[in-house]
């Protein structure tokens, strides 16, 4: 009994430590979105924004978007780190904003994919009411 209470508090907090950010001056602003950084300008703000890469403009530049906007979005061949990152793939895109004339836009510096979007198949849904074909 006395080793259960210890693991039983591990299992407990492991997850508020892998919740665990930095808050203060210089703190990447995790949870932004396009709309709130084209409103706000802030040039040299480090954010993280999610959604997906749904075109490519050039070498570096492609169109990022979420459910709020899309906005232009600077990454280096590097930052891919030879993956493969297709328009239906959720990413974390992590940089700073920069302001070019009127453009805002992300200079990022780590890309990460959240969800492959690859379609899942579906299960059939047994009830009472359904047959088995067996």
């Amino acid at each position: 009994m006395n080793r259960t209470i210890p693991l039983s508090l591990m299992l407990i907090l492991a997850p508020a430590h892998a919740l665990a950010e930095f808050v203060g001056a210089g703190a990447v602003e995790a949870g932004t979105t396009v709309e709130k950084v084209i409103e706000e300008r802030g040039e040299d703000r480090d954010v993280s924004l999610t959604g997906f890469l749904v075109k490519q403009i050039d070498d570096e530049h492609y169109w990022f978007k979420d459910h709020t906007g899309d906005m232009k979005v600077e990454i280096d061949e590097a930052v891919f780190s030879g993956t493969e990152v297709t328009p239906e793939m959720k990413v974390r895109i992590t940089g700073e904003v920069e302001l070019d004339f009127e453009e805002v836009r992300i200079d990022v510096g780590s890309l990460q994919v959240i969800d492959e979007g690859l379609p899942t198949r579906q299960q059939p849904v047994l009830g009472r009411d359904r047959e088995l074909d067996i």
